[in-house]
């Protein structure tokens, strides 16, 4: 496909076919909220990055990027690594 943009041909896509040319970006923290809660209100007093560091420490919740992971996921685990010296809590 980017060949044919570069050649100025047109392209070869229907109407229903999905293109993208940026990776999906969707962080472990919007999966977690959708997990723990859909649709429903979140509770007043919940602290999101608690949860995260909790699930974490327990090992409910990785960091490590998979197969299909996009760009966020991906710098997540990279981002962890570059805690500044005496951040380790």
């Amino acid at each position: 496909m980017l060949a044919d943009l570069e050649a100025k041909k047109p392209l070869k896509v229907g109407p229903n076919d999905y293109v993208g040319f940026i990776p999906p970006s969707r962080s472990h923290e919007t999966d977690l909220i959708m997990k723990l809660y859909g649709g429903t209100p979140i509770p007043e007093g919940f602290d999101l990055m608690t949860e995260v560091i909790t699930r974490l420490k327990s090992g409910k919740l990785s960091f490590m990027p998979g197969e299909k992971s996009g760009w966020v996921r991906s710098s997540a685990l990279v981002l962890g690594a570059a805690r500044p010296p005496g951040h380790d809590a």
